[in-house]
């Protein structure tokens, strides 16, 4: 497996957890599994975890230039692998171009234009030109998309859509079920949780709370999380008048505390320009927590609009501030959308990701492809030829 991150990365985030979920639960049905990422400081190369052997390898700024290098390496000292999966998550890493064995595709989302409102320009325009060679390098590659909004990206990319299967996140239910907090009917809390980046638009829920606190006026927003937005989002709290009563900065904690701090909240809201797909959504919906969200791929596919939360149409500070006034305000609304919200959470376990992944494994590996040398009268050949066929074997 190809990630440019584990989840024992400082930088971790919600494809790492997918890829721990899926590949700790497909070692522990009996196959060898290994992730090869990149390095950070005090890690270890070498370590299994949860079953998988993880080898980390390169820098991570330079992880997807160096990745053929080390992949090839240890190609050598370990021998192949019947399959390759490639995550997607920051750039295309191309190895159906050099992998030399059987590639499966995972998409959670792509950035499109939406990468220029969250990097630099030229980190930007590199990304957004990766994925122009998608169609390319991967258009005989087999897919898992996590979301049916990524798979549509994918076929408007040129991806045949017979050749992506739908492989939807999930969360630990039994957890998420045990972690119901005890809000407090006196006081009105949305939550948001996620690493602070610009393309989650924070900032534009911290000015929605300024308007929502004009007419719910001891409404309050917890952000859980922590990211190179943060400063960004703490300062524009403050010009706006909003203190600690209002917004609680709580940074990175650990999972109990966040599960306490949403259990405890009335809504959850996600404004984000793009997902993957939002897990966030389904761990409170587990809770019973219902979810404001933005009208954005892979949200829209986490929530049901009218039944387990509100899907907001329009991208301004007040079109979030009358959904979330709307849903605090009102008792019975909130209820019965938190009541759809934990009936849709308990559908998405893990397992059903683990089923396709695994099923794509197994189908692309006993498909391998060899190349069968022909003499130029068309006889199969020991020796060198031209090749005039492919066939697939079991391996």
């Amino acid at each position: 497996m190809l990630n440019w991150l584990d989840w024992n990365h400082p930088l971790w985030g919600g494809a790492e957890v997918y890829l721990r979920e899926t590949s700790r639960r497909i070692a522990s049905r009996g196959h060898e599994v290994t992730l090869l990422c990149s390095t950070y400081d005090t890690c270890i190369n070498d370590e299994v975890l949860e079953g998988v052997h993880v080898a980390r390898r390169g820098r991570f700024w330079t992880y997807g230039l160096e990745l053929p290098w080390h992949y090839h390496r240890l190609v050598r000292e370990r021998g192949a692998w019947d399959v390759v999966v490639e995550y997607t998550n920051k750039v295309p890493l191309l190895s159906p171009l050099w992998a030399g064995a059987p590639v499966v595709a995972v998409a959670h989302h792509l950035w499109g234009r939406s990468i220029f409102a969250e990097s630099p320009l030229p980190i930007a325009a590199a990304v957004w030109a990766s994925e122009a060679l998608i169609p390319l390098a991967y258009r005989h590659v087999p897919w898992l998309a996590v979301s049916p909004s990524t798979r549509d990206d994918l076929i408007t990319r040129g991806i045949p859509a017979d050749s992506i299967t739908l492989a939807p996140n999930g969360i630990d239910l039994p957890s998420a079920q045990r972690a119901t907090g005890a809000p407090d009917p006196h006081l009105p809390r949305v939550a948001w949780v996620g690493r602070v980046r610009r393309y989650k638009r924070l900032n534009l829920l911290i000015e929605a709370m300024a308007v929502v606190r004009r007419t719910v006026a001891n409404a309050t927003l917890d952000v859980v999380g922590d990211g190179p937005a943060l400063v960004e989002a703490r300062a524009l709290a403050a010009r706006l008048g909003l203190g600690p009563d209002a917004v609680t900065f709580h940074g990175a904690v650990p999972d109990a505390i966040r599960d306490q701090i949403v259990g405890r909240a009335w809504v959850l809201a996600q404004p984000s320009l793009k997902e993957g797909w939002g897990r966030t959504v389904l761990e409170a919906g587990a809770m019973g927590v219902p979810s404001v969200v933005a009208d954005s791929p892979g949200l829209r596919d986490a929530v049901a609009d009218g039944q387990t939360g509100v899907v907001v149409n329009g991208s301004a500070p007040d079109d979030f501030a009358r959904a979330i006034t709307g849903m605090l305000r009102d008792n019975t609304l909130r209820a019965r959308l938190g009541a759809g919200a934990r009936t849709f959470a308990g559908t998405h376990g893990w397992d059903d990701a683990t089923d396709a992944t695994e099923a794509s494994l197994i189908l692309a590996s006993r498909s391998r492809a060899i190349e069968i040398p022909r003499d130029p009268s068309g006889q199969a050949s020991t020796g060198t030829g031209p090749i005039v066929r492919r066939v697939g074997v079991a391996r």
